[in-house]
Order: structure tokens, then C-alpha cells, then sequence
């Protein structure tokens, strides 16, 4: 019997074989201290700077499953800030993922003009259909949705992680 990850009981030891399902292929990750401030005070979506991070898959439609925290994030008094992933696939156009479904939403939950940060943490599991080897870039977009005011997802200072998993389908 092998002792290979992925081989089976009735293949040779040192063949090469499929990974089981729903194995971790591979983790990529960074964890650091923002360098610059993600808001936004208007209606407009933008990507993020600091929750981004590139992944190259080792199996050919493989699944990714995304995790991005930012330990800085605050609305204004009355301001509703929302969050989702985008992905572009070798360095091409970008594709928003769920963004009309699966969107985290933050509401200032301080009264008056007091910040108070709180971690937001956006997960999503992506089957990106892609040959292995391929490089696919993460990235958290943000925008205000409702209220007046400013929408903080990353502030300066704040810590920011960002987990990027490949898992055999």
C-alpha cells in the first residue's frame, strides 16, 4: 500500500496520481499591516489595494476558496459600506463574483461621529474552470451603497490578511 497523498491502495508506490476530492492543494497567503486607507464617500466601486493576492493552480479545474480580513473597517454615522471578491484570470479582464448576491454589508452601528473599527471577514469558495497552471488574481471591491457618508473597508495602520486556498474538485 502507498503512502502517497492521492495514489491509490492498488497502484505502485511512487505513481503519481489524482488528489482526492476536496483535498488542499495548496495555501497562499500575506498578513501585514495596511500601507493605505480603502474608503469611499461616493457611489462609486473600487478595488482594493490591500486585500489582493495571486494564486497559480497546480490542477486543472480546481476550486479556490477565498478569505480576506480586514481588522479596520467602519462606516460614517448612517453609511452602509458593501464587499465582494473579483478575479481576474491570467493577467486579462476582471470578473465580479456575486456581486449583486453575496456581498458583505457593514453598517455603523456607533452613534454621532464616533469610529468604531471592527473586523470584516469576506469569504467565497470560486471554481474558476481553468488548465493548471494558470495565475488568477483576488481582489476585494468596495463601494458605499446607502447614506452620506464614508465607507472605510481597509484603514491605515489596521492589520489585513488574505488566504487563498486551491482545492481538488
Amino acid at each position: 500500500m502507498s503512502g502517497i497523498i492521492g495514489v491509490r491502495p492498488d497502484m505502485n508506490s511512487g505513481v503519481v496520481g489524482a488528489y482526492p476530492v476536496g483535498h488542499v492543494i495548496q495555501t497562499v497567503w500575506k498578513q501585514n499591516e495596511a500601507q493605505s486607507m480603502n474608503s469611499v464617500g461616493d457611489g462609486s466601486t473600487y478595488t482594493s489595494s490591500e486585500v489582493t493576492d495571486a494564486i497559480t493552480t497546480r490542477e486543472t479545474n480546481s476550486k479556490i476558496l477565498l478569505r480576506g480580513t480586514s481588522f479596520g473597517v467602519h462606516s460614517q454615522n448612517g453609511t452602509l459600506g458593501m464587499v465582494w471578491w473579483q478575479r481576474a484570470i491570467g493577467g486579462g479582464a476582471t470578473s465580479q463574483l456575486e456581486e449583486s448576491k453575496l456581498v458583505d454589508n457593514y453598517y455603523n452601528r456607533a452613534s454621532g461621529d464616533v469610529s468604531q473599527y471592527e473586523p470584516l471577514i469576506l469569504e467565497y469558495m470560486d471554481s474558476p474552470g481553468v488548465a493548471a497552471g494558470t495565475t488568477i488574481t483576488y481582489s476585494a471591491r468596495y463601494k458605499r451603497a446607502s447614506g452620506s457618508n464614508s465607507f472605510y473597508y481597509v484603514h491605515t495602520g489596521h492589520g489585513v490578511l488574505v488566504v487563498l486556498q486551491e482545492i481538488s474538485a
